[in-house]
């Protein structure tokens, strides 16, 4: 669950989101879009616990922002599947390899990786096979 309570964050150079209220459950999916500057990142940011609202609460699952201290935010983010625009990959890995590391350290099982299809050195087709079986969320 993710619950965003009249949340308000703003840059000292501008920019960022004002007044944001977002509710959804475990089994919703949602998309986010805008043209650029319009606070997509910021809301991600604030979600990751990356960044804290300067009015409103931000609530992930058992996690507030409120109060959370910050030793649980790893433990936060280890239930937020996330991938950035710059991906923040290995160098010395393929995608499969650094899909396959993360769900190493999040004790998933590799048999999931051993279905995907043989073509999955592509990007696309590796992703749309993980989304298939919501390993990313």
């Amino acid at each position: 669950m993710i619950q965003l309570d009249n949340v308000s964050y703003s840059y000292d150079k501008g920019g960022g989101v004002s007044n944001v209220n977002l509710n959804l459950n475990d089994s919703e999916y949602a998309f986010l879009i805008g043209p650029t500057g319009s606070g997509k990142t910021t809301l991600l940011r604030l979600i990751y616990m990356e960044l804290f609202p300067q009015v409103g609460k931000v609530v992930v699952d058992k996690y507030n922002s409120k109060n959370i201290k910050p030793r649980k935010i790893p433990y936060l983010r280890r239930k937020i599947g996330m991938v950035f625009q710059d991906y923040h990959l290995l160098n010395d890995r393929n995608l499969f390899e650094n899909i396959a590391l993360a769900l190493h350290v999040k004790e998933k099982p590799t048999v999931i990786l051993k279905n995907c299809p043989e073509e999955s050195n592509s990007e696309r087709v590796l992703l749309e096979h993980l989304l298939k079986i919501q390993i990313l969320f």
